[in-house]
């Protein structure tokens, strides 16, 4: 995987994010209480006993606000030296223990008093005063956990509770990760349409789509993960939708074993949305490179007169055409000449000229 592939991934599974945290919202509106949080978890049970047990809750709090703090400053701020990061964010954990015993007693002035050291911690390791960055950085997690908030029906208090701030621990790390690897926060999601025209061929793709989707549903009911499934696909369709391939299969039989076969795998491995949305997220963004990369290596394409001259090119180069034939095609269905016109350019009769066009176009269709 390259570096290019890696920050698609990673943008995507944002983008996703974004998405699938819009539609919840939309559902709660409508009174669907779906999306509450699993505090029977046997593993959070678990960990949560242990951690009363042995008295580790305040060490759990300074080993979380560490990653949050490093994670917070690598995103917002550039330097080569790692252990800045490192020191600044054991200086931050200092601070913010100092202020919520010595100097505030108060919850909502102790979140003010982090947000502030974390502007002041930036603006020093970037070495010049930047408000802006850090500043919309903590109210795009603001947002995500009032949204969180609102699909769970958490309280202020709720976030008191070690099992709720374990659960929502993972998917917060899991996206402050994602977004120090990704570097850029661009949220625009890019829906590129499958169907170019209608014909025959599109309406047994979405035939087949239709019916190996009913298919996935039936098996994620059978293994009470229906909500997991439908997160699973919204993410892989964006997936596939960003990654810019389309649905190839020559067979219905190898499409449908396929298909139902990956997403029973998924939904097998993945987390309850009670614990974790970003999970599921995550597992269909990855299903959906893994096909696109691996699986689908002569993608078919619809050739129409007007179409980009890169998209057209690279089409070419990755099915193997030699240059005269990336040339004939990209004057013909690029730059709109005729057949007459082509016979004049390249010197070779209109029949001799219409053959090798044939002859190219059955390489890529």
């Amino acid at each position: 995987m390259n570096k290019k592939d890696l920050h698609l991934i990673l943008k995507t599974i944002l983008n996703s994010t974004v998405l699938i945290l819009i539609i919840c919202c939309c559902l709660k509106l409508f009174k669907l209480n779906i999306f509450s949080i699993d505090l029977n978890n046997k593993i959070i049970n678990d960990i949560s006993v242990f951690i009363t047990t042995y008295k580790l809750l305040d060490l759990v709090k300074i080993l979380f606000i560490f990653i949050y703090a490093f994670l917070f400053l690598k995103i917002c701020s550039k330097n080569k030296k790692i252990c800045i990061y490192y020191i600044a964010a054991f200086l931050i954990v200092i601070l913010s223990y100092s202020g919520k015993y010595l100097l505030f007693n108060n919850s909502l002035f102790h979140i003010i008093y982090f947000t502030l050291i974390l502007i002041v911690f930036t603006s020093v390791i970037a070495k010049k005063t930047t408000i802006i960055k850090p500043l919309c950085l903590n109210l795009i997690i603001l947002s995500y956990l009032l949204s969180i908030s609102y699909i769970r029906d958490l309280n202020f208090v709720d976030f008191f509770n070690l099992k709720v701030i374990l659960i929502l621990s993972i998917d917060l790390f899991l996206l402050l990760i994602i977004c120090y690897y990704a570097k850029n926060f661009d949220f625009k999601i890019k829906i590129k349409s499958f169907v170019t025209k209608i014909n025959y061929q599109n309406f047994a793709l979405i035939s087949k789509c239709l019916i190996a989707g009913v298919s996935i549903i039936l098996i994620a009911y059978l293994n009470s993960t229906v909500l997991e499934c439908l997160i699973i696909i919204t993410s892989f369709l964006v997936a596939y939708l960003s990654f810019g391939n389309k649905f190839s299969c020559n067979s219905f039989f190898k499409f449908f074993l396929f298909y139902n076969f990956a997403f029973y795998v998924l939904n097998r491995i993945t987390f309850s949305v009670g614990i974790s949305l970003v999970i599921p997220i995550i597992l269909g963004v990855m299903l959906a490179y893994f096909i696109c990369t691996y699986l689908i290596k002569d993608i078919t394409i619809t050739l129409y007169r007007g179409m980009e001259e890169n998209k057209l090119r690279l089409t070419c180069i990755n099915n193997k055409l030699n240059s005269f034939e990336t040339n004939l095609l990209i004057d013909f269905y690029c730059n709109k000449l005729t057949l007459q016109d082509l016979s004049h350019k390249y010197n070779y009769s209109k029949d001799a000229i219409w053959k090798k066009k044939k002859s190219a176009i059955k390489k890529i269709v």
